[in-house]
């Protein structure tokens, strides 16, 4: 430290030179590192579906919002969601590209699919159509051409480089400064690890949507000079059928084991309360931001390792000091339920869809009753069914609707995993307040350097 006595008139001034920060941390510093951070990770890398026209920036807000708050407490699902829609998307894009149409991207099947993209026919109102059902309609004729290019997507895409340059770095360095700490003998709080698992996750969702636009308010509409009738009749269509979506249902995705469960707590939710629902309008004016697409077998191999070592993260705080006994208890009952659900629970799913796609594989004819078309799933002859809340529960051999046994293992499964979600991120909080002396201490970057 240089220090320096100099005379200005009748006054000695003594002056420091350079001064180092101290190398400590308060219980604020902490929670304010860990929270930026899960903030940062959780919202900045929501990409939703383009809202309703009728309800423009409150509709998006709502969705980022649901989101952003399914995200906190179980970024793996997000990763899932994403990984689904990747798939897709790529699968459109080369479904296109076979076709010869070669400029057509990844980033125009995203942008369809998130319902950037409305069809006008001739008669009828408009409506969101997705990029499979833009092929469709393309490779028959009903769209003469494609006037959609890269630099119209990227003209409504709201992605800001600046903020995702910010969330990366953030990400870089609280990584850094947490692996750091046991390096230098210095204790890591349980906020930080959480911290740390959000940041696995978000690596895979920004991965699986770096090409999917962002915050998009208002889509591209394409005009067609047939009529719906026309359209459908083409298609051996009734012009009557009931429809769940959009008139064009009979081209689009796959209705799946995980859209069903979805469907069933998503509406348990709603009779609580705990979930806005949207007035009902046909045809569909958005399509759900909540869309898991149908992953085979082996994809969904995928993000079940990624939610073991989400979860297997919860388990590096097993031996950390606790405020006390019971909270180090419940701690490691949280985290052992949390990596145990995942085990049992998505093996056994995988399992489901491993013997459902066996099932539909060797009775073709049951195929088309997977589908979104129809405003309810059609009725089995065999075994026995329900409707509860606006989902079908089977009960025998059913290659349609929610299997009973999905419901009776799943639901279980889901409250003790929430459960145990929820009590990490409270003791998160609640640890805060009795935390080892070492956790208070920065780290000391010059001790990495090499010392001549």
């Amino acid at each position: 430290m240089n220090t320096t006595l100099t005379a200005t008139g009748s006054h000695s001034v003594l002056t420091r030179g350079w001064v180092s920060p101290p190398n400590i941390r308060g219980t604020f510093d902490i929670a304010l590192s860990c929270g930026l951070t899960i903030f940062l990770c959780a919202w900045s890398s929501i990409c939703v579906s383009v809202p309703s026209p009728n309800h423009g920036k409150w509709d998006l807000f709502r969705d980022k919002w649901h989101m952003f708050c399914l995200g906190l407490l179980g970024p793996e699902f997000i990763f899932m969601m994403a990984l689904g829609q990747y798939m897709e998307a790529r699968a459109s894009e080369n479904a296109f590209k076979r076709s010869g149409y070669q400029n057509w991207t990844i980033k125009h099947s995203f942008f369809a699919d998130m319902g950037g993209v409305f069809l006008q026919p001739r008669d009828w109102k408009s409506f969101p159509v997705d990029a499979k059902q833009i092929h469709y309609l393309i490779e028959r004729g009903y769209l003469t051409c494609l006037p959609i290019n890269e630099a119209m997507i990227d003209d409504k895409n709201k992605a800001d480089g600046l903020a995702r340059f910010i969330t990366t770095f953030q990400m870089l360095w609280f990584t850094l400064n947490t692996i750091a700490r046991p390096v230098q003998r210095l204790d890591v709080s349980t906020m930080e690890i959480t911290t740390l698992g959000f940041i696995f996750c978000t690596l895979g969702i920004n991965f699986c949507w770096r090409y999917k636009p962002m915050d998009v308010e208002i889509p591209i509409t394409l005009n067609t000079d047939f009529t719906i009738q026309q359209i459908l009749l083409d298609a051996g269509e009734s012009v009557s059928q009931r429809y769940k979506l959009t008139p064009l249902d009979f081209i689009g995705r796959k209705e799946w084991l995980v859209d069903w469960l979805w469907t069933f707590y998503v509406n348990l939710l709603r009779k609580m309360r705990l979930v806005h629902q949207r007035p009902r309008v046909r045809p569909a004016q958005k399509f759900s931001s909540f869309i898991f697409p149908e992953l085979t077998p082996k994809t969904a191999l995928v993000p079940l390792l990624v939610t073991i070592v989400y979860s297997a993260i919860f388990m590096i705080c097993w031996n950390f000091e606790f405020p006390s006994n019971l909270e180090h208890i419940l701690w490691r009952l949280a985290t052992g339920m949390t990596i145990g659900v995942t085990l049992v629970g998505g093996g056994y799913e995988i399992f489901s869809i491993a013997r459902r796609g066996r099932e539909t594989s060797n009775n073709p004819s049951k195929k088309e009753d997977n589908t979104i078309s129809g405003s309810t799933l059609s009725e089995m002859d065999c075994g026995l069914t329900l409707e509860l809340n606006g989902c079908k529960i089977s009960r025998g051999n059913s290659a349609v609707g929610i299997p009973l046994r999905s419901i009776l293992i799943t639901t279980p499964l889901c409250a003790l995993y929430t459960i145990s979600r929820a009590y990490i991120l409270i003791e998160d909080i609640v640890g805060l307040r009795a935390l080892p002396p070492s956790s208070f201490q920065t780290v000391e970057w010059t001790q990495f350097l090499p010392h001549f």
